[in-house]
């Protein structure tokens, strides 16, 4: 890797590594928002940190997940890149943002706009 850190200066094998380990980041936010949103919230089991914060706030307030995931998420970011540097946050922001993301649009327009939510499958308990 090059001293300045960007894409050219890298060779093909970091960028591969590199693309495939966010890749891998968007699959796991993906799967995390599914497990969110069809065993915890219907059931309003609260689990632990942001995300079981944002279920007990979800239903206390009626916000969306997502959003209240990603407002809870900025002060410990913050105190993360701080404490952590620069390259972790980069990393954790794309994921929190990307499991943020893909709870609200899951639940909002996979299931509100595309599939029928009438659905025995996909009915709330």
């Amino acid at each position: 890797m090059g001293t300045d850190g960007d894409l050219k200066t890298m060779g093909r094998p970091v960028i591969r590594r590199i693309l495939f380990d966010y890749l891998l980041m968007t699959l796991g936010g993906m799967i995390m928002a599914l497990a969110l949103i069809w065993f915890l919230d219907p059931y309003k089991v609260s689990a632990g940190g942001v995300s079981g914060l944002a279920i007990a706030f979800g239903h206390l307030t009626g916000l969306p997940l997502g959003v209240l995931m990603l407002i809870m998420n900025v002060p410990l970011f913050i105190i993360g890149v701080r404490m952590l540097g620069r390259r972790f946050g980069i990393r954790t922001l794309y994921g929190f943002m990307i499991f943020s993301v893909m709870v609200d649009l899951i639940d909002r327009v996979l299931y509100d706009r595309v599939l029928d939510t009438s659905s025995y499958l996909l009915s709330d308990p």
